[in-house]
Formats: C-alpha cells, structure tokens, sequence
C-alpha cells in the first residue's frame, strides 16, 4: 500500500509521482534527487508487478512514469495559492520545481 488517500481507479503507478515528487514540490528537497528516488520506487514497483504476474520491461515503465509525473506535477508548478507571496521566496520554489520537471523528462529522453 502506498496511500490510502487516493484509493480509487487510477492509471498503474498513480502514487509513485507524489511519493517522488512530494518533498521537491514542497521545497524541502532539491531536483537533484529524483533520479535517485525514481530509480528506487520504480525498480520496487516492478518488482512488485512481477510478483502479481505482470511484467513491464523498466525502461517503458520508466518512460511512462516521467510523462505521467510530468503532466500530473506540472499544474503544480506554479503554486497558484502562494502567488501573493514575497517574489524572492516563490521565485526559487517555481524554479526549482521546474528544474525537476525538466529533469524527470531529460532522463527519459524527452
């Protein structure tokens, strides 16, 4: 299980992208470790795929996770209910979460 919250039909791999992107949209880590991050819950969850019998090759699990996070984090990107706040605070969080979404798209050659 991975979160309760969002029980409900979802498209394979739903809470991955909070469970990635969680701490980076709320500016506590940077971009700089989402390779790493994804690189671990991906390999995880396929690997409990497998176990109930479906096998994805990683690399299109991969590919379709990073334009799944992409699209469901993007709107995100621009924290809508922070935008009366100072510019030199929201400014590097919009930035940074930029920078991941650039990131995430990069390593999958996007």
């Amino acid at each position: 299980m991975i979160d309760w919250g969002f029980f409900a039909r979802h498209r394979l791999g739903f809470d991955l992208g909070q469970l990635v992107m969680s701490e980076v949209e709320q500016g506590l880590d940077p971009a700089d470790v989402l390779e790493d991050r994804r690189r671990t819950c991906l390999e995880g969850y396929r690997a409990g795929l497998a176990a109930g019998g479906i096998d994805v090759p990683l690399d299109a699990l991969s590919r379709a996770h990073a334009v799944q996070l992409c699209v469901s984090h993007g709107v995100a990107a621009v924290p809508l209910e922070r935008l009366g706040d100072d510019p030199s605070t929201l400014e590097p969080l919009v930035r940074e979460r930029a920078r991941a979404l650039d990131h995430v798209l990069s390593g999958v050659g996007l």
